[in-house]
């Protein structure tokens, strides 16, 4: 015998009718005295019942592992499609520390003030990349890596501009 698992639909009918019948306050006091009665909340204490904080959190630390790995990827795609242009016009070990190895592998700094250093050290990095990727000097076909136009859009969309020096190539607009 073979069972289909959770249906997803049971949840969405079960709060429907938790709240046409006004039981939501019911459900939270139940739930905050079991709380209460294994010592995991106390009277007077404050509680957040907002997740705004952490998806806030969330969100900060995605956009820098973003720009991270943006950044990375790029180097790495670089570093394999012209070895040898790459170690001229970066300092590999420098960059090899930073961005060797998966910014999911390790964890960010804890201080607001160390990740947004961290960004703007990845943002720097990324506009010298690109500078370097899409200057007169560099064969063409690298600014047409993949991996280079997204790094270029990570450092657009983030609210990272590019300095004026930095020309980039022009992208097509998708169809609508």
């Amino acid at each position: 015998m073979t069972t289909r698992g959770f249906d997803h639909t049971v949840l969405a009918e079960f709060r429907g009718k938790v709240a046409e019948a006004g039981l939501e306050l019911v459900v939270l006091d139940a739930l905050l005295e079991r709380l209460a009665g294994d010592g995991l909340i106390s009277a007077g204490g404050k509680q957040r019942t907002d997740s705004t904080h952490v998806v806030a959190a969330v969100a900060a630390l995605n956009r820098l592992e973003l720009a991270g790995e943006s950044v990375r990827a790029a180097v790495e795609a670089l570093s394999v499609a012209h070895p040898g242009w790459v170690a001229q016009r970066i300092c590999v070990s420098d960059w090899a520390r930073r961005y060797g190895t998966p910014m999911t592998s390790w964890r960010p700094p804890v201080s607001e003030a160390r990740r947004n250093e961290l960004a703007i050290t990845y943002a720097r990095d990324g506009y010298a990349l690109l500078e370097a990727a899409c200057g007169s000097s560099a064969p063409a076909w690298l600014r047409e890596l993949p991996q280079v136009e997204v790094l270029r859009r990570v450092l657009v969309q983030t609210g990272r501009r590019p300095p004026p020096t930095v020309r980039l190539p022009r992208t097509t607009p998708a169809p609508r």
